[in-house]
Parts: structure tokens; sequence; C-alpha cells
């Protein structure tokens, strides 16, 4: 019953923003931020169980090290980035956001090339 904490400080910064709007709304970006990385930090105690389960996923499957790592930059730079894109829009800056957006699913792009050139000689060696 984690999820009720997380869904209690959730309520509670929206009450929050919806109660301020009316008196001081300038102090809603704050509070949106606040609780947004409140939020965060608390879910920080699960990823060492997700990369724990993961780990034990890769090694089941035979999977190399190097692409399981590559995996785990992608996911954690594609929730960061979606962190960070989410924290401009809710401050009112979604042009920023949306270059942030893209500068992730360049940086993405990036890591995933030596995989493409992984797949690419595995392909030519096939067909050979």
């Amino acid at each position: 019953m984690e999820i009720l904490k997380f869904i209690g400080i959730a309520l509670s910064g929206v009450v929050l923003s919806v109660v301020l709007k009316q008196y001081k709304s300038e102090y809603r970006v704050l509070i949106s931020l606040a609780c947004g990385i409140l939020l965060f930090v608390l879910s920080l105690g699960y990823i060492g169980e997700i990369f724990s389960g993961l780990s034990d996923i890769a090694a089941l499957g035979g999977i190399n090290g190097g692409f399981f790592s590559l995996m785990l930059k992608a996911v954690g730079i594609a929730c960061l980035c979606e962190i960070g894109v989410n924290l401009c829009r809710d401050a009112g800056e979604s042009a920023i956001g949306s270059k942030l957006e893209f500068a992730g699913k360049l940086i993405l792009l990036a890591l995933s090339l030596p995989v493409f050139f992984e797949v690419l000689s595995a392909l030519t060696a096939l067909l050979r």
C-alpha cells in the first residue's frame, strides 16, 4: 500500500496549489516543483530493486553486459528527460520542455548506435 503515500502527497500538492491559486498564484509553481521532487526522491528507493531484478533477467536471458548497461542508461535518460519536460511544462515553459525532449531523443539515438552497428554486423555475417 505504498502507493497510498504517493497519492496522498500528490493530492495534497494539488489541493494546496488550488487553494494558493486564489491568493498567491506565483507559489503554485513552487508547490508543484516541491511536490514533484518529493515524489521523485521517495520513488528512488525502488531503483535498487529494479536494477537487481533486471540484472537477474539479463543473466537468465544471457544478455551481454554491455547491452544491459546501455539499456539501463537509455531507461534512465528517458525517465530523467520525462521528469524534466514535465517540470518545464508545469512551470509554463513548454517551449523549453520541447527542446529538452528533443535533446533527450538525440542522446538516446546516439546511445543506441553501437547496438545498431552490432545488429548490422551480425546480419552481414549471416548473409556471407
